[in-house]
């Protein structure tokens, strides 16, 4: 009986740590999330950028981003002898990132000419100082447990949190919409900023604690000489990372457009902007309900391939849907429900994926690149969001869009359409793709 309760206590310990393990993506997704669904409309709007410009602004700022990502994993692999946890990066980076996030959000204060150049360095401190605590932090999945039931109910705790941050950044939207006045929206953007960046410190906090003495480097054996070359000979040999890989590039070029299409709808075809709010209320709400569904579907098959096809077949349902139907509040809402909850499982499968692959590669190879493998990973992931950016801006800027215009109105359901189509396609060449991997699951405590 003993036994059986220290292994209670034990289990419930772990559960515990991994769970605010988990809670710091929901401190990322508030930021990220922010930034994601209302820069663009941001700098449109409010700021009266070009919709090309500000979609390249985005996009350039993102290839920054991810081009630090895996220069960062780099320098934290070679580290790890000096610094073996994560508290260094967290404590640097989580003030400078929440410093950076609000300066952006004040850029209406700015004289109109300087906006453009304010917004792009604004953004490049924004980036860096997030990715300094985000590749420590994603990283972490592969140290806290080897066992890739436990790692799939990780992943899916780190996505129901991160759909709870989207959730609570788009009902904070809905309030923010309600007012319609140029200048009260400016400022709800810029009160919004200092409130999520309040969020951000301390859900971080919080997260930090939980993980205060968990190790990236356990000492022992000789440290090793971490080389680029290397380290992407080892990506290139491992044929289910290669995989894991163009399944985040395809997903994060195509998933992003959605949110977009929905807050443009929202405003221009339906004539309300709080509408478009709603309804990503709506998906964010649904990717959360969706994780259990998922980790357990997932668990059940034990076959994370078959539960990702199912996933992504479901959003290129939504998708073709959407294209044929939407045309009122009523469809918006289902289609931001379905694709919700086709997404959740999407990135929840991508993230307890990786591990494995890594597990997998590690054991035909002496060299060990979890951070530098998750910081291209991460490079991966927000460069094609980047490119999704200025997909959204260059259809905006082919049809002729104009902030506030009523020609923009009339042309709306062909905007959607176009833009719609890309998730579509992209969720039916990640079905094909998984057609290639091969199950790779450890089931060790």
């Amino acid at each position: 009986m003993s036994d059986l309760s220290a292994h209670a206590a034990a289990s419930k310990a772990k559960l515990a740590r991994h769970t605010l393990y988990a809670s710091g993506n929901f401190a990322k997704s508030c930021l990220g999330s922010f930034v994601e669904l209302f820069a663009l409309f941001f700098l449109t709007d409010i700021l009266k950028i070009p919709a090309a410009i500000a979609g390249m602004v985005l996009f350039v700022s993102l290839v920054w981003d991810g081009l630090i990502d895996p220069l960062m994993g780099l320098v934290a692999d070679r580290l790890r002898h000096k610094f073996p946890t994560v508290r260094l990066y967290f404590l640097i980076g989580a003030p400078l990132t929440a410093i950076a996030f609000i300066a952006l959000f004040h850029a209406y204060v700015i004289p109109r000419n300087y906006s453009v150049i304010y917004v792009f360095f604004a953004l490049i401190l924004f980036r860096s100082a997030y990715t300094i605590v985000d590749i420590p932090h994603n990283s972490l999945l592969s140290f806290l447990s080897r066992d890739s039931r436990d790692r799939t109910n990780i992943a899916s705790l780190r996505i129901f949190f991160s759909a709870a941050g989207r959730l609570v950044v788009t009902l904070g939207a809905t309030a923010m919409f309600e007012k319609t006045a140029l200048g009260a929206l400016a400022q709800s953007f810029s009160t919004a900023a200092i409130s999520f960046a309040a969020i951000y410190l301390v859900g971080l906090g919080v997260c930090l604690a939980s993980i205060w003495n968990v190790r990236i480097y356990q000492g022992g054996g000789e440290r090793q000489s971490i080389r680029i070359t290397s380290l992407f000979r080892g990506i290139m040999s491992n044929s289910q990372l290669l995989i894991v890989f163009m399944l985040t590039a395809v997903t994060s070029l195509t998933t992003p457009v959605i949110g977009n299409a929905i807050i443009y709808y929202g405003k221009y075809g339906l004539g309300v902007e709080q509408t478009g709010a709603t309804a990503l209320v709506v998906m964010s709400a649904s990717q959360a309900a969706s994780l259990l569904f998922w980790s357990n579907f997932s668990n059940r098959l034990r076959r994370k391939k078959t539960a990702s096809q199912c996933a992504n077949l479901l959003l290129a349902a939504a998708m073709a849907l959407a294209i044929l139907i939407l045309n009122s509040n009523q469809t918006l809402y289902l289609i931001a429900a379905l694709a919700g909850f086709a997404i959740g499982g999407i990135f929840m499968l991508n993230w307890s994926m990786l591990p494995d692959a890594l597990d997998y590669g590690q054991a035909l190879s002496s060299y060990h690149y979890n951070m530098s493998v998750f910081g291209l990973y991460t490079l991966t992931n927000k460069g094609f969001i980047g490119l999704s950016q200025v997909i959204v801006g260059s259809t905006l800027a082919a049809y002729g869009y104009q902030a506030d215009s009523p020609v923009v109105s009339q042309s709306i359901g062909a905007i959607v359409a176009t833009l719609l189509a890309f998730p579509l396609l992209g969720a039916l060449t990640c079905a094909l793709l998984l057609r290639g991997h091969t199950q790779v699951q450890n089931h060790r405590q």
